[in-house]
């Protein structure tokens, strides 16, 4: 079987207010925010992603907990585990056909059923549609219900009908600032369009006033503008930040293909090695992550000490069997 080796670039983030003395230390801080996961980055709702991470609501889209898959389609499944673990709702007695016990969102379907947020997906059908998208309207009946929010007479979009089976719970998270439509204007809502799992993440912190998560500037270690060389390939380039408060050594991998689920073991010989004015930074936590084909090692969790103003040396090497495929290096100037 074929295996092909690549290289992806690492990272570091610039993060406020870490609690951090003032000093050149190296410290280990591995469960900082905007570090959750590897794939929603820079994304519009990262912060939200975050937000419901560190509650516990979401844990990811892989059974490793490091990806959340944020531009998929929502499920109801999905829907009824993350309303679930918001609410904190106990499960009830099992009550649609459709739903398996050995389906992994079983317990969480019960629960909403139970506490009245479903009423299933056909009238008198004992049917939920595990597997079913859903659609914004659904969405709002579901938070509508679980936040138990009243309709608002003074909130009308031009695309809803409050009449209509989800009208009144359009209205009402509208109301409670949960939604502000789909486009700038704020006049539609657009009912019928599938909720993407990052906006659910908007849409949840928002129903539960969770606050908001400080998320990092990010630097690339290999940045596009980095100038390489040489074989094994070397790269260098000159970085400026306006932060002294931290940087947290956010990601830094290998990938691998095919796909093998959980096969952490595959990376025994893989090695991300990180220098801060030639002081080695050891002990950074790995976590495979496996989706969409691929096989990565994902590597983090170091802070570096708060930086006086200066110029720093930031070194970067990715090592496969012992064996340096690639260097990079950054002259990060630090202004106060």
């Amino acid at each position: 079987m074929c295996i092909r080796l690549g290289l992806v670039a690492a990272m570091i983030a610039v993060v406020g207010a870490l609690g951090i003395a003032n000093s050149t230390s190296l410290t280990q801080e591995p469960d900082l925010p905007g570090g959750h996961f590897i794939d929603d980055n820079g994304n519009l709702h990262e912060a939200n992603i975050e937000a419901i991470a560190i509650q516990g609501i979401t844990l990811g889209c892989n059974i490793e907990r490091t990806a959340y898959c944020p531009d998929l389609e929502l499920n109801r499944a999905q829907m009824a585990s993350l309303l679930a673990r918001a609410f904190d709702l106990p499960p009830g007695p099992d009550g649609f056909a459709d739903v398996s016990e050995t389906n992994v969102h079983s317990a969480s379907i019960s629960a909403l059923a139970t506490a009245g947020i479903t009423q299933g997906c056909a009238a008198g059908a004992n049917l939920f549609c595990p597997w079913d998208p859903v659609s914004r309207a659904q969405m709002a009946s579901f938070l509508a219900r679980a936040l138990e929010l009243d309709p608002d007479p003074n909130i009308q979009f031009d695309d809803v009908n409050e009449a209509s089976t989800h009208g009144a719970n359009i209205t009402a998270i509208a109301g409670a600032g949960i939604t502000l439509g789909c486009e700038a204007t704020g006049q539609s809502f657009c009912p019928e369009n599938i909720v993407t799992r990052s906006q659910m993440a908007s849409f949840l912190a928002r129903g539960l006033e969770l606050p908001a998560t400080e998320l990092p500037i990010r630097i690339d270690l290999l940045p596009p503008a980095a100038a390489c060389s040489g074989d094994p390939r070397s790269c260098h380039a000159d970085v400026s930040v306006t932060s002294t408060s931290g940087f947290y050594v956010l990601e830094g991998f290998f990938y691998k293909l095919p796909y093998l689920e959980g096969d952490s073991s595959s990376f025994s010989n893989a090695e991300f090695r990180l220098f801060m004015d030639g002081i080695e930074l050891t002990g950074m936590a790995s976590h495979p992550r496996t989706s969409f084909g691929t096989t990565v090692l994902r590597l983090g969790g170091w802070v570096l000490g708060d930086l006086a103003p200066g110029t720093y040396d930031v070194e970067a090497q990715w090592w496969w069997e012992g064996e340096l495929l690639i260097s990079g290096s950054l002259d990060l100037t630090v202004n106060g």
